[in-house]
């Protein structure tokens, strides 16, 4: 079991949203927990809090997977890291009492992204299902 509180880069994209959203700063304030299974699979639990380029704050909460591979969690132990640009599955949720934003606490959202463990960062493709 790993967890960690830091400053981390994320970068964000949401389709559709007002182009505001796309202008969240690079850093935001993070805390996250990952327990890698011994069947190589990786459990989330990520919160942030981002601040929109117009001072809004966001606060984003989200669990998901990481499928590391059947000798990943062997591996993990022995100190070997997961390969560059492992994919992420996530469903994040969205709150703020921003009037601004108030339309994000209405999301129900799916992300895909990739880890870059060497670079300690994360991207996503965030979507709204309708």
């Amino acid at each position: 079991m790993y967890g960690h509180r830091e400053s981390s880069r994320v970068l964000q994209r949401l389709d559709n949203a007002p182009a505001r959203v796309h202008e969240a700063h690079d850093t935001c304030l993070t805390a996250f927990l990952v327990i890698i299974r011994p069947d190589g699979m990786a459990v989330l639990d990520v919160r942030a809090t981002i601040e929109t380029n117009d001072g809004a704050l966001i606060y984003i909460q989200y669990h998901g997977t990481i499928d590391l591979g059947p000798d990943r969690h062997a591996n993990f132990l022995q100190g070997v890291p997961p390969p560059s640009g492992i994919a992420i599955r996530t469903s994040p949720r969205m709150t703020t009492s921003d009037t601004r934003y108030l339309w994000v606490n209405r999301l129900h959202c799916v992300a895909l992204g990739q880890a870059f463990l060497e670079r300690s960062e994360v991207a996503y493709d965030v979507y709204s299902i309708s």
